[in-house]
């Protein structure tokens, strides 16, 4: 699983970042400042990743 970080160009995106992630994703993302919270996994192998 991976979540990919885009920038806005007009007619095109770029990409910023491609970060792995540990597990599926079981939240939406969260902004805060320049930090982007996911939440992945399920059940008991849940983790919390932020990415700046």
């Amino acid at each position: 699983n991976k979540m990919v970080v885009l920038q806005d160009a007009g007619d095109r995106a770029n990409v910023i970042s491609t970060v792995d992630l540990p597990g599926a994703a079981s939240t939406s993302p969260t902004f805060l400042n320049d930090v982007i919270f996911l939440g992945t996994g399920d059940g008991d192998a849940t983790d919390l990743v932020a990415m700046r």
